[in-house]
């Protein structure tokens, strides 16, 4: 199993679960940046190990990571950090970002699941 794969899936998850108390989510956009983190490394560790399988038998997602699909994750992650840093900045005191940090996570969490 590829632990870095795991984590850059789990990373935005776990942030996206602690968007349900209003208080975390008020400080999520200062950590936005640090969200697509794990996958590039992921995409940098170049270990192209077995794939991560989750569930059974009967329906299974498999994930898996070759050397395209790295370049692709690499070079998504640094985009995520770039707009997440800025997003950051935009947000940071305004009414209504949580709403919009919710939705970027679930829009991470998709990005990197499909590289």
């Amino acid at each position: 199993m590829n632990a870095w794969i795991a984590v850059a899936i789990a990373t935005p998850l776990a942030m996206l679960l602690a968007c349900v108390s209003a208080r975390a989510r008020s400080r999520l956009p200062s950590l936005l940046s640090l969200a697509p983190a794990p996958a590039l490394l992921a995409a940098l560790s170049g270990s192209m190990d077995a794939p991560l399988r989750i569930g059974n038998a009967r329906f299974a997602l498999v994930f898996a990571l070759d050397r395209p699909g790295a370049m692709l994750l690499g070079v998504a992650a640094l985009l995520w950090i770039v707009a997440g840093h800025h997003a950051r900045r935009h947000l940071v005191g305004r009414p209504g970002g949580g709403a919009f940090v919710a939705s970027w996570l679930m829009a991470l969490t998709g990005c990197v699941g499909v590289f």
